[in-house]
């Protein structure tokens, strides 16, 4: 008997996705004016060697499904590439890459930051200062331009815009970066904000610079964003009002102005700086107590005037909410010698006494320069061990003469509610160096070390 074989294959048929792959990149003809594209990654994949678009983690936050789209321009043009889920019925938590190159496994991710190591790669760590996934780049003639959408995590759909960039930095080194220790202080007697000067009629004067204030107190040094009230799709970490509880604002009807105060030390000559981050509603900057610049403030306004008012809450040319979209400003005549601390102050302007929400984050660009930066040190670095008591801690730090010294706990290192371990202020040690030995508690405790 002769036997037929039956051979039977099964196909799996999924949906396709026509730019799921690289090599399937959909075109797209950039002439500088906005454009739209949705999409979807439900049923896209990741191909292999394919990137971690974003600085994703494999781990934490792993890319799991991406699309892509090449881009080509007939003008340079530096673009501004904004991933978010408008009109769509639910986002997709988005990170987007830009790159060169000709093969998957081979990419070389674009920078234009030329002389600094900012990939034009947009998520929360780099750039923080709005919801959704943003990213500008710089394009020229010839060459192709590849753009990746990912999800962190998770797929879903989403809106792709190209529009022309509001952003005019080519920046040479930050001094400042996203997410920074920030001074931050709004003026207030019994317990509702008033003009400063009721309380230091120099105060305009003086605010600007660490030095000269001593009526009105800013805050301790403390993370961005700051703010109050519900910022869209921002987790704001200190409060401006109340840095125990950043969700705290001030009274309806007096809620105008914060100022701020940082330090940074250039390495190298700066010639020109920066500006650029999240200001709800705008922002007046100072370098060493000089105006330089100013973002959504009138250049006409009073900047003595507390009661001086942001020019709206939506940005010129349907840029966007001002919570949502990040501002920029320059001040390129600003020249700042190598080795000499500068101090940068801001005053945050709301759109109204009654605006129900602030909020601030900042990173500032060198323009020119070499600009090499020096992190900032505060006055002294104080550190803990276990002392040779069971449950018992030693707390050093360097001292010298002239300053006394208090050691202080809390149980959060955003509270206001820090208190002095010891009775009377330490006075400094003839070795340079101060060690006192605190009680460990059974419970989360933080210390710091202060200068009186």
């Amino acid at each position: 008997m002769k036997l037929n074989a039956i051979l039977t294959s099964v196909l799996m048929i999924s949906p396709l996705i026509a730019n799921d792959n690289f090599v399937d990149a959909e075109p797209i003809a950039y002439t500088g004016t906005d454009r739209d594209f949705m999409g979807n990654t439900t049923n896209a994949s990741r191909e292999v060697g394919e990137p971690n678009h974003g600085a994703l983690d494999d781990l934490l936050r792993p890319a799991v499904a991406s699309q892509w789209y090449a881009v080509t321009v007939t003008e340079a043009h530096r673009i501004e590439v904004l991933v978010d889920y408008e009109g769509v019925p639910s986002g997709l938590d988005a990170v987007v890459a830009v790159y060169t190159g000709t093969d998957v496994q081979n990419l070389n991710l674009l920078s234009r930051y030329s002389d600094t190591n900012f990939s034009a790669f947009s998520r929360r760590l780099h750039e923080p200062f709005g919801e959704f996934a943003r990213l500008n780049f710089d394009a020229v003639p010839g060459t192709t331009y590849y753009i990746a959408v990912d999800g962190e995590g998770n797929k879903g759909p989403y809106r792709l815009n190209l529009k022309p960039s509001r952003d005019p930095h080519n920046p040479t080194a930050e001094m400042i970066t996203p997410d920074s220790d920030w001074r931050a202080l709004i003026a207030r007697d019994s317990g509702v904000p008033v003009d400063p000067l009721t309380i230091d009629d120099e105060f305009f004067d003086k605010w600007h610079l660490s030095a000269n204030l001593t009526t009105l107190g800013f805050t301790v040094p403390s993370p961005t964003p700051m703010g109050y009230g519900n910022i869209n799709g921002l987790d704001i970490a200190t409060g401006l009002w109340n840095t125990a509880d950043p969700s705290q604002q001030p009274p309806s009807g007096n809620r105008y102005t914060a100022y701020l105060r940082a330090t940074f030390t250039p390495d190298n000559q700066i010639d020109g700086l920066g500006f650029e981050g999240l200001f709800d509603d705008g922002a007046i900057f100072y370098v060493n107590g000089v105006e330089v610049a100013r973002s959504n403030v009138d250049p006409a306004a009073d900047a003595l005037n507390w009661q001086t008012v942001a020019q709206a809450t939506a940005l010129p040319g349907a840029a966007g909410d001002t919570e949502e979209v990040i501002q920029y400003a320059t001040a390129p005549d600003v020249v700042l010698p190598a080795g000499v601390p500068v101090e940068i102050s801001v005053s945050m302007h709301n759109q109204s006494g009654g605006s129900s929400d602030m909020a601030f984050n900042m990173r500032i660009w060198a323009l020119g320069g070499d600009g090499v930066v020096v992190p900032f040190e505060p006055p002294f670095l104080a550190t803990i061990s276990p002392a040779t008591t069971p449950g018992r801690y030693d707390i050093s730090w360097p001292s010298k003469a002239g300053e006394t010294y208090q050691i202080q706990s809390s149980p959060s290192m955003e509270s206001d509610n820090w208190t002095d371990v010891f009775p009377s202020d330490i006075s400094p040690s003839g070795t340079g160096t101060n060690t006192s030995n605190v009680f460990g508690s059974g419970n989360k405790v933080f210390y710091r070390v202060i200068i009186r």
